[in-house]
């Protein structure tokens, strides 16, 4: 079984570095692909972002596969699992928002225009499609029908993720097959700054439900 680790905005596949090693290492086969080179149409949005995600996941020859993402990753990730649940064999959200708040997202949008242009280089992605990303993200009700998903999942959030602390005890709540993890001393990056402890958590989901 193969586990796909979806990175959040703002990083890129690199920062899985560690805890992909680790996963490496107990016989788990990850993939971790450019989330930003997948989505073909532009301006790019989340919508254009899910399509390429499923045209790779096509690509793939395994039938079935645990999907993994932070943040926007998450969102993918969920999205994804609503409309294919057949391809899922278990599903693991990092940091994941409840609902996205338009002053948050104006607010982030503000600041991304200030960002200089190393900024974007770093993540490889410019900055008129970073907008236009988190401009998709306004309208997305992503959080609707997702009793639908009837997936293994394991939710897990930093305990120091002030923003999305509140929204990940909401998700498991509403997932009826999901547990609850809080990473201690993590802040949102749980992927970079508590990777060995987010790895092992990983690992005893799914060996716990013997998923893999």
């Amino acid at each position: 079984m193969r586990m796909i680790l979806l990175h959040g905005l703002g990083q890129t596949g690199s920062n899985w570095k560690m805890v992909r090693t680790i996963l490496n290492h107990k016989g788990i086969r990850t993939s971790v692909p450019a989330l930003y080179d997948l989505a073909a149409v532009r301006p790019m949005t989340l919508e254009s972002l899910l399509e390429g995600f499923e045209h790779y996941c096509t690509m793939l020859p395994e039938q079935e596969f645990v999907l993994c993402g932070l943040s926007l990753g998450g969102i993918l990730a969920l999205e994804y699992a609503k409309k294919h649940p057949e391809k899922v064999s278990g599903l693991i959200l990092i940091g994941v928002p409840y609902t996205v708040s338009r002053n948050v997202l104006a607010f982030q949008n503000q600041v991304m225009k200030l960002m200089p242009k190393k900024y974007f280089d770093k993540m490889r992605l410019p900055k008129d499609q970073c907008l236009s990303l988190l401009d998709s993200l306004k309208t997305l009700p992503y959080t609707e029908n997702v009793e639908l998903v009837k997936t293994d999942t394991l939710i897990v959030c930093g305990e120091k993720d002030k923003a999305n602390r509140k929204g990940a005890y909401a998700l498991f709540e509403r997932l009826p097959d999901s547990r609850l993890e809080i990473i201690p001393g993590a802040r949102h990056e749980v992927n970079t700054e508590k990777p060995r402890k987010l790895a092992n958590t990983i690992l005893g989901f799914v060996h716990e439900l013997d998923v893999l």
